[in-house]
C-alpha cells in the first residue's frame, strides 16, 4: 500500500516507553492518532502536546510528524488510521488547530468517545473481511469515527471553521465537474475576492484552485477503483476536458498514471 492511493490503513498499538516515530515531511496522507489509555507526546511545527485518554490528534498530509510514548509515563495505548480525505470531510475535520497542519480534539468520556473508539476498531476488522466490499466497510467505519468526533466538538461549541468558508467548501464539493471562479465564490460568501482568498488559504491550508483540483483527483481515484470507465470518461466526469493534462496532474498527485494506478489495485 502506498500513501495517496486512497485506501485506509488502521490499527491499534500498546507501546512501551521507548516507542518513537518521526517523519519530518509527513507521508502524504492524513494520520489520526487516538489515545485510548496512557499518554503520548506529539510534536508538529514547533507545537508539543502531551495526550491523555480521549485525545485525538490529526496530522495533515505534509505536516511534520513526531510522536512517542510520553517519557513521563511508560505506556501508550493508541488507535491509528492513515487515510486520504474526501471533499465532504473538510468541514468534519474542522478541529482546533494549534499550528497549521496539526489538529487536536479532546473527546470526553461518554457516548461519543465509546462510539468513536468502536468505529476506529471496525476499520481494521473491515479491511480483513473477504469480498469486494471490505474497503467500503472500512470507509464507512472511518466516516463514523470522524462524525462522532465532530459531534463531540459541536456539543462543546469548538468548531472553528468560518461559516463562509464552509459554504464555499460545500459549493465546490457539490459539483466537482463544474468550473468555478474565485470572484463567484467570494460573492456567494459575501466577501471580497482578496479577503476570501486569504481566509480560504488560512483556514483550509491551500488555495481554492488547489483544493478543487485535489478534490477532483481524489474523486477520479475513487472512480478508477470502481472500474467501468475509461480514463477519458473519468477525466470529463471530474471536470478535465483534456485527458492528457488530467493524466499528468494525476501522476503528480498519486505517483502513477491513471492506468498504472488502476492496474496496481488489488
Amino acid at each position: 500500500w502506498r500513501p495517496g492511493e486512497g485506501r485506509i490503513s488502521a490499527g491499534e498499538f500498546h507501546r512501551a516507553s521507548r516507542y518513537s516515530t518521526t517523519r519530518p515531511k509527513g507521508r502524504g496522507d492524513y494520520l489520526l492518532l487516538a489515545t485510548i489509555a496512557g499518554s503520548g507526546l506529539l510534536e508538529s511545527g514547533g507545537v508539543r502536546l502531551e495526550t491523555k485518554p480521549g485525545t485525538v490528534a490529526l496530522f495533515e498530509p505534509d505536516a511534520p510528524q513526531h510522536y512517542q510514548t510520553n517519557p513521563k509515563g511508560n505506556h501508550w495505548h493508541l488507535a491509528w488510521a492513515h487515510f486520504q480525505s474526501r471533499p465532504a470531510w473538510i468541514s468534519w475535520l474542522d478541529w482546533p488547530s494549534p499550528v497549521r497542519g496539526f489538529r487536536v480534539a479532546e473527546i470526553p468520556e461518554g457516548e461519543a468517545r465509546t462510539n468513536c473508539w468502536r468505529s476506529l476498531r471496525r476499520i481494521r476488522k473491515s479491511r480483513e473481511l473477504a469480498g469486494t466490499s471490505s474497503g467500503d466497510f472500512a470507509l464507512n467505519a472511518l466516516e463514523n469515527a470522524l462524525l462522532w468526533i465532530r459531534e463531540s466538538l459541536a456539543r462543546e461549541g469548538r468548531f472553528t471553521l468560518d461559516p463562509r468558508i464552509r459554504r464555499a467548501l460545500d459549493i465546490m464539493s457539490s459539483d466537482l465537474a463544474s468550473p468555478f471562479s474565485v470572484a463567484g465564490l467570494s460573492r456567494a460568501c459575501s466577501l471580497s475576492a482578496s479577503r476570501f482568498t486569504h481566509l480560504f488559504r488560512d483556514q483550509v491550508g491551500t488555495s481554492p484552485q488547489r483544493f478543487s483540483e485535489r478534490c477532483r483527483l481524489n474523486r477520479a481515484a475513487e472512480l478508477l477503483r470502481h472500474g467501468g470507465m475509461t480514463v477519458g470518461e473519468i477525466a470529463r466526469e471530474v471536470g478535465f476536458e483534456n485527458a492528457f493534462y488530467f493524466s499528468n496532474r494525476f501522476r503528480k498527485a498519486f505517483g502513477k498514471s491513471p492506468r498504472g494506478f488502476a492496474q496496481a489495485l488489488p
